[in-house]
């Protein structure tokens, strides 16, 4: 930083401006996180001459315009913008220029529409094209000089991330990506308004020789929901073409899910009681009361009651881990043995998860420890189950207790509640408890 005088009482520090061996320059440090849109450069070096009024004006204004750029580079979508598309908006940013500039007209001497702020962009571009030298970026800035450029199909997540309440989620934008990826590969980074009906049925008709219809009408749901962000945080004028899509033979090359025998449950719950590591308590624990094994694996010691007469966990969201819909944050009850594992599992560790290995206490990796406990069942020679299976067991032992149906479907989070079942706080404790008790009870007793 270098002191000017302006004027004969006026003295400015500025920043940015130094004395490069007698020289007077403007030097910005490119931001850490922006270096890698620079090709690598770490600073902006400009040479300035004349008065120091006139230096003072023209540091003043690289700063501002240096500002926006970086402010650009940090927003929606910018991350993804395309190589020409980004420098299209570099090259408006050098001449001091927004996308839509061109629209923007002043009246000169004589009273006509004029636009003086182009004629130096004007001057590069007819330079170049006369040269035979111009490129498709200038091109892409001359054509965004009337309005911004269209949002492309690689831009949109990073608009839909923005806005999503877990889009900072590193799993959950991962998961995103796999299908909009796949998208891509069959559209081609196209603009958002240049995606049909036509192509979204395309979209079906290539993944249907790959995966199951099932798994389409997943993907089919996620690439609908960044669209109807983008379409809407855009204000892009079309309707979202993945809309109520019709998926031919949907359903009908499912494979209905086994649940483990008793036999089966048996003998996890036995292994895993004889070690009591992380894995085998995540197990157990699924045995033990059906629960999905992403709301086991972030278990606190917050949400463990394991004192009172009626012993249960507690399922809720907090931090970046959410639950599957508004049935599933409840209070489990928990049968004396699956206490006895939990409070020997905390005595190992001075962690405030029950779990650490798989939850930091802001979000629960629930796919590595579905591996692992999922790896574990086949190392006991139980072939072509999971741990979902657990929840499906708990399912029948429930039904099979003659356990009714919402006293059922508040232990396992199931169904969509009427406007009656809303009222109150649902079942106590004790007829829950008394509920799982009894459907444990085949399985147990045999233990």
């Amino acid at each position: 930083m270098v002191t000017l005088s302006v004027g004969r009482y006026l003295t400015l520090k500025l920043p940015h401006i130094f004395d490069n061996h007698g020289l007077t320059c403007y030097q910005r440090a490119i931001p850490k996180d922006l270096r890698h849109r620079f090709r690598g450069r770490t600073k902006i070096t400009v040479k300035l001459e004349g008065t120091s009024s006139s230096i003072a004006l023209e540091a003043t204004r690289l700063a501002a315009q240096h500002d926006r750029l970086f402010k650009m580079l940090r927003g929606k979508g910018a991350e993804d913008l395309g190589g020409q598309q980004l420098d299209a908006y570099l090259l408006l940013e050098h001449f001091d220029l927004q996308p839509g500039a061109g629209q923007a007209y002043v009246k000169d001497h004589q009273g006509q529409d004029a636009q003086p702020h182009l004629e130096f962009i004007e001057d590069y571009l007819k330079g170049k094209e006369e040269g035979g030298t111009l490129t498709p970026s200038d091109r892409l800035a001359r054509k965004a000089l009337q309005a911004p450029l269209p949002l492309l199909l690689s831009q949109a997540p990073e608009v839909y991330f923005s806005e999503h309440k877990r889009g900072a989620e590193a799993a959950f934008k991962q998961g995103v990506l796999i299908h909009w990826r796949k998208l891509l590969e069959i559209t081609g980074d196209i603009p958002i308004t240049g995606l049909t009906r036509d192509l979204a049925k395309r979209y079906i008709t290539e993944r249907a020789g790959e995966v199951k219809t099932a798994s389409i009408k997943r993907e089919i749901n996620a690439l609908r929901a960044v669209l109807t962000t983008v379409i809407r945080e855009g204000g892009i004028q079309i309707n979202n073409p993945f809309e109520a899509l019709t998926i031919q033979g949907e359903g009908k090359d499912s494979v209905r899910r086994l649940r483990f025998t008793d036999e089966e449950l048996r003998t996890v719950i036995r292994a895993s009681l004889a070690v009591g590591d992380e894995i085998r308590v995540l197990a157990l624990l699924c045995c033990l009361t059906g629960a999905r094994i992403g709301e086991v694996t972030g278990l606190r010691r917050q949400d463990l009651f394991l004192d009172g007469a009626y012993p249960y966990i507690q399922i809720a969201e907090y931090g970046r881990r959410t639950v599957k819909n508004k049935n599933s944050a409840r209070r489990v009850p928990v049968v004396a043995i699956g206490v006895r594992a939990m409070k020997t599992l905390l005595q190992s560790t001075k962690s405030e998860q029950l779990f650490p290995r798989y939850c930091d206490g802001v979000t629960a990796n629930a796919d590595n420890a579905s591996a692992a406990v999922n790896k574990y069942i086949r190392a006991l020679g139980i072939k072509a189950r999971t741990a979902h299976c657990a929840r499906h067991a708990m399912r029948d032992l429930l039904r099979h207790a003659n356990v009714t149906i919402d006293v059922m479907n508040e232990i396992g989070g199931w169904g969509s509640q009427s406007i009656a079942d809303r009222y109150g706080e649902g079942h106590d404790l004790k007829t829950k408890t008394e509920a799982i008790t009894r459907a444990l009870a085949p399985v147990l007793d045999t233990l």
